[in-house]
């Protein structure tokens, strides 16, 4: 097999800090990088500056993980940006300078033909996540992805000190200390503690009105989760001999997630999903006050209406995420359920499971069913479809009501204005008279096709 260069960027006290504090030991867990001898030529490419790496470079833990993988530095500058620091312009300076780190990454590992894994120092990882990434080399996998959420930072870490796995005394930096977490307790942390900007996504929750890079369903009785996404999470595993020496180019004008993989993955048939959370888990660390979440939604409905609306959604978020592009990547991606739970699968858990393919089945079935073949594996249906005209007819039904008691009170309406000069001619009176007789000469023309109608009389009833 060959090596493996894990890779890192950051920048920052902070993000340094939870590097060496909380990533690494989580990645020193018995099957994690323990697996693993620096003298079979693994690495660790960490892009920072020059700064960090001066804070970082000959702490304890860095020596204890030249053992198993060699610590490389990867210079980067600062990132640059006038905007102030918490907003959305300071916010998107940062993702830019983040897509250059991993660029340049990238870049540093390609000439040696390594398998990747492409981390982020705000990550704690459970343990069997390195032992995962051995089997599926082994096995011929391309692509190793592992879709994730955000947790809320201090929660997650209250716990985790609460549990005893991360001690609250002592920095794991500093002792050199692994952190091994089991599966099944970081999935519950990271369902039980998911980040605000998470509850947009939430199905049990009101229809959005825009549509979903991702989407959950929680099952009932604290269960755990199940998740549905067009995006990769945490690419844990990237076989840097199966991509073309230009596959960053792609970087240049967009992020890594939204094009990397689907620019260097659509045709490839072994990509892995991490689908089950026992395979092994994560969490995304990220404080409380920290939300760039759109504030749109609609209230909740327990309609039809309601249902229908959210397959419109589940469609709507197809067609942009990946029919108008024509992505396969992202398609496909979609359709694997991905399983956060802190306990066993029951008949509970797999009843909902089932009832949420159906879902999906119904909404963009015809994706999947019109790509089925290898030789149209590339074509997709139009972005509409059946559930587009159930939705017409649904919204035409609920609203019929309303529409023929205004027909029939219109109707009505006429019919007793006739009446009462119906009534006026049969007394005598003269101006009822002459609207009868013009009403009957108006009546003739049409009947016989005269396009000429003669003139309404000039009289008041």
């Amino acid at each position: 097999m060959r090596p493996f260069d894990f890779m890192v960027q950051f920048w920052g006290k902070r993000y340094h800090e939870q590097f060496v504090d909380l990533c690494l030991p989580s990645l020193l867990a018995p099957n994690n990088l323990a697996l693993l001898r620096a003298e079979d030529g693994h690495q660790f490419l960490i892009a920072t500056t020059r700064n960090d790496w001066a804070a970082i470079e000959h702490l304890p833990i860095m020596q204890r993980i030249k053992r198993h993988a060699t610590p490389t530095w990867v210079e980067v500058g600062e990132p640059s940006t006038e905007a102030p620091a918490g907003s959305l312009g300071h916010y998107s300076a940062m993702m830019r300078h983040q897509n250059y780190c991993q660029k340049k990454l990238l870049e540093t590992a390609y000439p040696r033909r390594t398998y990747g894994s492409l981390l982020f120092p705000d990550h704690i990882f459970s343990d069997f996540m390195v032992a995962s990434l051995i089997k599926r080399a082994e096995a011929g996998y391309r692509l190793v992805a592992a879709p994730l959420m955000r947790q809320v930072e201090e929660r997650v870490l209250d716990d985790l000190k609460r549990l005893g796995y991360v001690k609250s005394d002592e920095r794991a930096s500093m002792t050199a200390e692994c952190i091994s977490v089991p599966q099944r307790v970081l999935a519950d942390l990271a369902v039980k503690h998911l980040h605000p900007e998470m509850f947009r996504f939430d199905q049990s929750g009101p229809v959005q009105p825009f549509p979903l890079p991702l989407r959950h369903w929680p099952v009932a009785g604290n269960r755990g989760l199940i998740m549905h996404t067009f995006f990769v999470g945490c690419p844990v595993m990237i076989d840097l001999e199966g991509v073309p020496p230009n596959h960053t180019d792609c970087l240049k004008w967009d992020m890594l997630e939204n094009i990397y993989f689907s620019k260097n993955f659509s045709d490839c048939d072994r990509i892995h999903v991490v689908q089950d959370s026992d395979e092994f888990s994560m969490v995304s660390l990220t404080p409380e006050s920290v939300n760039w979440a759109r504030s749109e939604q609609v209230s909740s409905q327990s309609s039809s209406g309601s249902r229908l609306q959210r397959l419109a959604n589940i469609r709507h978020s197809m067609w942009s995420f990946a029919g108008q592009g024509r992505d396969t990547f992202r398609r496909d991606l979609f359709r694997h359920p991905v399983r956060c739970h802190g306990r066993e699968l029951d008949k509970v858990w797999h009843r909902e499971e089932r009832r949420i393919e159906r879902q999906i089945q119904r909404a963009v079935g015809d994706y999947y069913k019109v790509s089925a073949a290898s030789s149209r594996r590339k074509e997709f249906p139009s972005h509409l479809a059946f559930i587009d005209y159930v939705l017409v007819t649904d919204n035409f039904l609920r609203n019929a009501p309303s529409i023929i008691s205004q027909t029939v009170s219109r109707i009505s309406g006429r019919c007793t204005e006739a009446g009462r000069r119906l009534k006026l001619v049969l007394r005598g009176d003269e101006a009822a008279k002459q609207w009868l007789m013009w009403r009957i000469e108006v009546f003739r023309a049409r009947l016989s096709g005269n396009r000429t109608l003669p003139p309404r009389p000039d009289v008041r009833l």
